[in-house]
């Protein structure tokens, strides 16, 4: 479920598992993106104080190490999931999964297949016909955050989803979105995502204008713009927004964003 605190939770329990047992037993957390991987350790810091070592890209995990985080396009390499033998980790926790059924976490999966499995995500509901429930074998549910939800209704005429992915329809009903943010958002804090970065960075720049407090990040960034952008819209207060064009999407974790 969405916000309820899965990476503490799977911290929690790794190190049950680390640290309440005679004998050492070794454990594997995966994420599904690179950028996911430092989120990951500060909540196991922050939770635990758990040491870890990282298996992506030119990180390689030491073979002492209790705890490995790795991501998933990395350890589903043949030659880094043969550094580990079949029975090297006891327990491993599979984060945003319900993209367990792909070919690489099956091979992740079925390579591992003796250690006890803990899968989770947020999005398990749409996604049954996928088969992912021929792999778990029990399903804790029912426990999902209920969102507060208001729809702020813009008349934008008769427009299919193909016009709302054109630039220029998107840029033309910006007074109105516009209008709508600034009456229900400038004593909150706020996402937006849009059909491409140009428009992304073009409702920054109006967002600013308009008494914003805005941020803009898109996949071209050098690995440290991103960074210091979700460090400063992290740290921004109500009136904040940040504009993507789909980038912050499964597993970004911002939990004061309303």
């Amino acid at each position: 479920c969405t916000g309820w605190g899965k990476t503490v939770l799977a911290s929690k329990m790794i190190e049950y598992y680390t640290r309440k047992h005679t004998h050492k037993l070794n454990c594997l957390f995966i994420v599904d993106k690179c950028e996911l991987l430092k989120q990951t350790g500060a909540r196991f810091k922050q939770a635990s104080e758990l040491e870890y070592t990282i298996e992506q890209a030119k990180n390689y995990a030491s073979l002492e190490s209790e705890i490995v985080l790795a991501t998933r396009q990395t350890l589903a390499k043949q030659d880094r999931l043969q550094r580990f033998r079949n029975d090297h980790f006891d327990f491993i926790v599979i984060d945003e999964a319900h993209g367990a059924v792909c070919a690489d976490y099956q091979n992740i999966i079925n390579h591992f297949r003796g250690a006890k499995f803990l899968f989770l995500t947020a999005t398990a509901d749409s996604l049954v016909d996928k088969g992912l429930f021929s792999i778990w074998q029990s399903v804790a549910a029912g426990m999902n955050a209920r969102p507060k939800v208001k729809k702020l209704k813009i008349d934008i005429g008769e427009l299919s989803d193909d016009d709302l992915k054109d630039s220029k329809i998107v840029n033309s009903l910006m007074p109105l979105v516009m209008g709508e943010l600034k009456k229900n958002c400038l004593d909150k804090k706020t996402i937006l995502f849009f059909p491409d970065i140009a428009t992304s960075k073009t409702y920054f720049d109006e967002l600013k204008e308009n008494g914003f407090d805005a941020f803009h990040i898109d996949c071209s960034m050098k690995d440290q713009d991103r960074e210091r952008t979700l460090k400063g819209f992290a740290e921004a207060g109500k009136g904040s927004v940040i504009c993507n064009a789909t980038l912050l999407g499964t597993g970004y974790d911002q939990p004061d964003i309303d």
